[in-house]
Formats: C-alpha cells, sequence, structure tokens
C-alpha cells in the first residue's frame, strides 16, 4: 500500500530520475515534472504529502504551490540560500539542501521531513484550526525537526532577518548553556514537554514551550511556542522590589517594638508585675511571628517568580538546627513545652555538607514554631537528626491533634491545610515554602499523623557538590 504523493519538479530530466531513484524506496508515488506550471495545473487537486524542487527562481511557484496545498512541506535543492518563508505567510514546513550533499544526509533529511508531516497531520486533524491558532496568536510558532532545525515559523517575535537556522542558536545567541543542557537532558528523556526562561538579543525576555511531536509514540519533531514575557517580567520586576521596600518596612518598627518588649520584660524600665510580664510576652511572641510572616511573604513571592535562588556553603547541620531552637525558645517557654532532640550523627564530619543555610533554617524554623504551636501546654516535640545513606534525614513530631486523611491528599495545594487544622494563614502559608525549599535542594518531605497521636514531618536532604541553582516551582 503506497504512503501518499511525491511531487518532483527538475527542470533537468537527468536529475529528475536521479532524484527519483534516491526516493523511490521511500514507498511513495512519485509526480515527476520539468514543468512547474504543467506539475501546478495538473496536481492542483492531488493531495501532496511533500515536494522536492530544484529550480531557479522558485519563489513564485511557491505561492502558486502553496495556493493548493497549503500544508505540504516543500524541500528545496540549491536555491541559493534564499529564505522562501520570508517572502510567503504560510504555516507550510520549509527544508533546503545545498549542492553538493551527502547522498546519505539527503536521504535522511527527507525521511526526516515525511515523517514529521505524518506526526504533524496525526496530532492536528483539523488543519483549519492549526493554521488559524498560528495565524492569529501574538506567540512565536515553530515546528523543527529532530535536530531541530526550523521546518516553519510564523515570525510573530523574532524578526524575519534574524538568521535562525537551527532553534538552539536562541540559545547559543543568549549564551544560555544551562538552558541548552536542559534541552538535551529532554531529547534524551521520556518527557514530552520542556519550560524554558531565557533572554533574546539583550532585550526579549521570553518564555518557551516545547513539546515532542509523536507518531506511534517515536519522536519526529518538536513544536515550539515562545512566549515574549519582556513586559511581564518587568512588572514582575517592579512588583518584587516593592515587597521587598513593603517587607522590609513592615520589619523595621516590628524589630523595634521587638527590641522595646524585651526592655520591658526583662525590667530595664521597672519590674513587672505577674499579669504585665504576661501581657508582655504575648505582645513579644506577636511580634516575633510577624517577623517570620514577612520572611515567608517575601520568599513564596521570590519562589513563585522564580527568583529565589539556593547558594549553598558547606555548613554544620547541628549547629543550624541549635540556632533554631534558640530562637524558638520563647515558644516553648511560653507553653512550658519540652523539646527533646536526638542528634543520632555519630561521626561529627557527617554532619557538615553542602546547603542553603538562610533556607533551610527558614524551613525548620516554620515547622518547629508549627510543632509548637499545634501542641498542647506541657506537651514534648521530639527531633531526630540521623544519616540515611547518602542523605541527612530530620523528623520533627509534635503531640497535637494529627490530620485527617482527606486533610494531607490537598497539602500540595497550598493554603488547604490551613483551613482545617490552622486557625491563621501564616502556617499554610510557611508549609508551602518548606516544600519549596526542600524540593528546591532535591530533598524531600513525607507527613505521617494519626488523629490525636500528633504529626511529624520527615525531611531529606542529600549531601551535594556546592552550586547554585534555582528554585523549583509548581
Amino acid at each position: 500500500m503506497r504512503k501518499g504523493k511525491i511531487l518532483i519538479i527538475d527542470d533537468s530530466s537527468v536529475n529528475l530520475q536521479l532524484l527519483a531513484k534516491v526516493l523511490k524506496p521511500f514507498g511513495y508515488d512519485l509526480l515527476l515534472y520539468t514543468n512547474p506550471s504543467e506539475a501546478i495545473e495538473k496536481e492542483k487537486s492531488t493531495k501532496i504529502k511533500a515536494a522536492v524542487i530544484n529550480l531557479a527562481g522558485v519563489s513564485d511557484f511557491t505561492k502558486q504551490f502553496l495556493l493548493y496545498h497549503p500544508d505540504s512541506p516543500i524541500i528545496y535543492i540549491d536555491n541559493g540560500g534564499q529564505k522562501i518563508e520570508k517572502q510567503i505567510d504560510s504555516t507550510a514546513s520549509f527544508v533546503y539542501i545545498q549542492k553538493p550533499f551527502d547522498l546519505k544526509k539527503f536521504t535522511q533529511q527527507i525521511k526526516n521531513i515525511l515523517n514529521f508531516k505524518n506526526a504533524k497531520d496525526e496530532l492536528f486533524q483539523d488543519q483549519q484550526i492549526l493554521e488559524n491558532f498560528i495565524k492569529y496568536t501574538n506567540n512565536e510558532i515553530i515546528f523543527c525537526d529532530l535536530n531541530f532545525d526550523v521546518l516553519s515559523q510564523n515570525y510573530k517575535i523574532f524578526n524575519q532577518n534574524s538568521k535562525i537556522n537551527n532553534f538552539v542558536d536562541i540559545l547559543k545567541f543568549s549564551k544560555d548553556e544551562e538552558n541548552i543542557r536542559l534541552l538535551s537532558r529532554f531529547v534524551n528523556s521520556d518527557e514530552n514537554d520542556l519550560q524554558l526562561k531565557t533572554y533574546f538579543e539583550g532585550s526579549k525576555y521570553l518564555k518557551i514551550i516545547i513539546s515532542k511531536i509523536k507518531k506511534s509514540n517515536i519522536p519526529s519533531g518538536y513544536l515550539i511556542i515562545v512566549d515574549d514575557i519582556t513586559r511581564k517580567n518587568e512588572t514582575s520586576k517592579m512588583l518584587g522590589q516593592f515587597i521587598e521596600m513593603l517587607t522590609h518596612d513592615l520589619k523595621t518598627p516590628v524589630r523595634a517594638e521587638e527590641r522595646a518588649l524585651k526592655l520591658l520584660l526583662d525590667g530595664s524600665f521597672g519590674k513587672l508585675n505577674k499579669d504585665q510580664a504576661e501581657i508582655v510576652k504575648e505582645l513579644l511572641n506577636s511580634s516575633r511571628f510577624m517577623l517570620r510572616m514577612t520572611d515567608n511573604i517575601l520568599t513564596r513571592y521570590k519562589i513563585d517568580n522564580g527568583e529565589c535562588k539556593i547558594i549553598k556553603t558547606s555548613n554544620s547541620i547541628k549547629c543550624t538546627l541549635q540556632h533554631c531552637l534558640e530562637n524558638l525558645s520563647y515558644l516553648f517557654e511560653a507553653k512550658l513545652q519540652k523539646v527533646n532532640v536526638n542528634f543520632n550523627i555519630q561521626n561529627p564530619e557527617d554532619e557538615i555538607f553542602d546547603y542553603d543555610e538562610v533556607e533551610i533554617r527558614q524551613a525548620l524554623t516554620n515547622l518547629i514554631s508549627n510543632a509548637s504551636e499545634y501542641s498542647p501546654k506541657d506537651s514534648e516535640i521530639n527531633i531526630k537528626v540521623e544519616k540515611d545513606n547518602d542523605y541527612i534525614k530530620i523528623i520533627i513530631k509534635d503531640n497535637g491533634n494529627g490530620i485527617p486523611d482527606c486533610v494531607i491528599s490537598n497539602l500540595e495545594k497550598e493554603f488547604a491545610y490551613n483551613q482545617r487544622r490552622f486557625k491563621n494563614v501564616g502556617s499554610g502559608f510557611g508549609l508551602y515554602v518548606v516544600k519549596k525549599i526542600i524540593e528546591a535542594h532535591k530533598g524531600s518531605i513525607q507527613i505521617n499523623t494519626g488523629l490525636n497521636s500528633g504529626t511529624s514531618f520527615s525531611i531529606c536532604l542529600p549531601y551535594m557538590n556546592c552550586q547554585k541553582q534555582k528554585l523549583v516551582y509548581l
């Protein structure tokens, strides 16, 4: 059974027969012409799978051909490097082969474009919808073969004079080695989609979504959608600066209030009676809570905008934990809680590894403060630190009421947790930040709970070499 029809046009009958001989093994019916006008007239109603053209001055022919076959890919042989698609508004794919060409490479290029066309037809069965989308969208739509050679694009973002023959050139122009590495990993993975962000020509900030086009579950090319988010990025930066300024301005008076309340509580302005001391303690605790909240708000904003970076240095997890407990001691004192720490790492060298001390301290502070807040008075909070193969495991267990199973399933939704168990937005907010920080360290967090038997959060942090990486966000 024949797969379809390929149109071959060459003004030399000798070359025409040579091309037919090369393409015959592909299993398509071959339509051979030396006269392009005759080919268009006779085959205007024929369904053409692809056209192979070896002519001089093909621009006028291409316009006529695409009137009848708007989505048929065209393979140009030795057209002098002229980019036909820059002169024509079309969704068709164009391939350029220069003479002299390697026969093996030539047949592979033909095979690639035919496989791509078949997969594209299967993916976009309603061709008119695809054409309208490409025509009216503000995004750049690029179709590439398996080597990321550009087959077609609609020039909505990239200038038609830009010499982009291969999509990877966009990343090379930006000297974006990290995105090139991610792209290489994506190509060799089972993933179907990849999202990148990069600068182009210094001023444009682009969001790029790359999807594999498959036929019978075998990749045959790529659909790339490019969105110019320059203005959105500038607005986001302005908003980020505003939030940083706002949180700073919020923290300044709160810190002053905290210092003043400490002085009052220490008796620097005269001894307080029991009731007065209790009120000052409550005010001091609220001030400290506000400081944690502002830190979480700023971190949350940076995470969601990809601006928060993990900067790993060599640190002692024991010292980081001790620092957290010292800063939260007022919570334990207020509720007469006892914190039991089981630091089960025998070799002192094992407690030192690469992580972002500031971010991990914030994550531990959020979890320990939650454990204190939702455990009753005169209760115990148990913290265990141990080495588990190539991971440091930190378990924080409270003695609260536990979390129902139906609520645990909603923890991926950043604020669902606080709707049932927590009475204030800060706790759910903090747990969302914890999750993102741990994931950015390539670690994991697990929850074990039971009604009226408390909740434990288990964190696993891997040993890794010192490096910078952006927070991963969902």
